[in-house]
């Protein structure tokens, strides 16, 4: 009796997350389609108003863009609300279907995971098996630590602009923000989109303004620059980590961010051992 609670408990608690995954999952998505655009005509203001500076003429030059921006962003989350809720029967069936899927596999995986680990031994010799497993590990532990770097240095840099424009909230704010700098990319978006557009309605254009560039020009930049950064710790030239990030991303999506290095890792430890096999 109590097993078959367990079990019921877990694939219920399994169906919930799952269809919140794929809610959170296609929310992402319809951002990453719809935003670029109007940050890309946002960016273009900004850019051909520097010369004035932050005067009065500069700051109301920018003023429509910005709010064009705002209004944009926050009509297309309301457009997906509504596209969401029109097709909640889909997307429910479809989360239900993963969910299964997700169960069936997770329980095959825990049953047959020996046999799947010793089918991989036969492939590989113990000691090159060790190898990939190593270098498997070694990834997943460099782009947690990445992303913990990533996000004390968001939090470092956004804590005295954020205290400076006195937001309410402040220590809830700070650790959302940590939080949300686990999602590679679009995660400090969640947290300084929603803080500009609150300064907006609330007359406060520079600060709001502000908050904008200094999540567009700094939290991005840091992002990109700490990728690039620790490249070396991946065992992998620059050029091919972002070849790996980009490319996992036109792939898997955010997740990709993450599955893309470690897969360049693989394939560059098993290039190696092949020649290593083959080098007379």
């Amino acid at each position: 009796m109590v097993k078959k609670r367990a079990l019921s408990a877990f694939i219920v608690l399994g169906a919930g997350l799952t269809a919140m995954l794929g809610i959170v999952i296609y929310f992402s998505a319809y951002l990453l389609k719809n935003i670029p655009y109007n940050l890309i005509n946002l960016q273009y203001a900004i850019l051909q108003n520097l010369d004035k500076g932050l005067s009065a003429s500069g700051l109301e030059s920018i003023k429509i863009p910005f709010t064009n921006f705002i209004t944009n962003v926050f009509a297309q989350i309301s457009t997906f609300i509504s596209q969401l809720s029109s097709k909640s029967v889909t997307l429910a069936g479809d989360s239900l279907v993963y969910g299964i899927l997700f169960l069936f596999a997770f329980f095959y995986f825990l049953k047959d995971g020996p046999q799947i680990n010793e089918s991989f031994k036969h492939l590989l010799t113990f000691e090159h098996y060790d190898r990939i497993k190593l270098v498997i590990e070694n990834g997943i532990k460099n782009i947690v630590f990445l992303q913990v770097v990533y996000a004390i240095i968001a939090v470092m840099l956004s804590l005295p602009l954020y205290f400076v424009l006195d937001l309410p909230f402040l220590p809830l704010i700070l650790t959302c923000l940590f939080i949300v700098c686990f999602i590679p990319k679009v995660g400090p978006t969640l947290v300084y989109l929603p803080i500009s557009f609150y300064l907006l309605i609330n007359d406060n254009l520079f600060g709001s303004l502000i908050v904008l560039l200094h999540g567009l020009l700094i939290l991005s930049t840091v992002d990109d620059y700490l990728r690039i950064r620790f490249a070396g710790a991946f065992e992998l030239h620059p050029l091919m980590v972002l070849i790996g990030y980009a490319g996992g991303f036109m792939l898997f999506g955010v997740i990709g961010l993450i599955i893309g290095p470690i897969l360049l890792m693989v394939t560059r430890e098993l290039l190696i051992i092949y020649k290593e096999k083959n080098k007379n």
